[in-house]
């Protein structure tokens, strides 16, 4: 009895082995086509129309988007596993921005539809002559904006 439970236990432990280096290769090999490392991306909304005492959950959804952009960026917290874009309807907003790592600025967005068309959806930062419009961060873009109106001795745009 002793010989057979030796046996059970030696048998036991090669299937163990085996199917633990059957799950790691299978593993492995996923990780070497990019699976289990995806990076997505929350968006967030701002129009003209919008009321910044909105909570963030509120602000990810188009139809209750924050008023501005500086308040939209103080609100979130992007990071490299969780980067941030803030979408920003066609308007005029007055605002010197200072922006933070992995947060994205996106203009040119219908403010009813959220269709982007950057030519027809003029959105513009004006920065009312006082400084630099919007200071940048690592990791960001900044697309589909008009800047205007900076003033500054180290460049009043960006």
């Amino acid at each position: 009895m002793k010989s057979l439970i030796k046996i059970i236990k030696s048998i036991e432990s090669k299937i163990c082995k085996n199917l633990f280096g059957l799950i790691t290769g299978i593993i492995f090999y996923a990780g070497t086509l990019g699976l289990p490392n995806k990076v997505y991306a929350d968006d967030f909304y701002v129009s003209i129309l919008g009321d910044d005492s909105r909570i963030e959950q509120q602000a990810q959804n188009s139809e209750t988007p924050w008023k501005t952009i500086q308040h939209a960026i103080d609100s979130i917290i992007g990071t490299a596993e969780n980067p941030h874009n803030i979408k920003v309807s066609e308007g005029t907003y007055l605002e010197n921005i200072i922006m933070n790592d992995y947060e994205s600025i996106w203009g040119g967005y219908d403010s009813n539809t959220w269709e982007r068309n950057i030519k027809e959806n003029k959105t513009i930062v004006d920065g009312q002559h006082n400084e630099t419009v919007i200071i940048g961060a690592n990791h960001v873009i900044i697309d589909g904006l008009t800047i205007q109106n900076g003033t500054s001795h180290k460049g009043g745009g960006v």
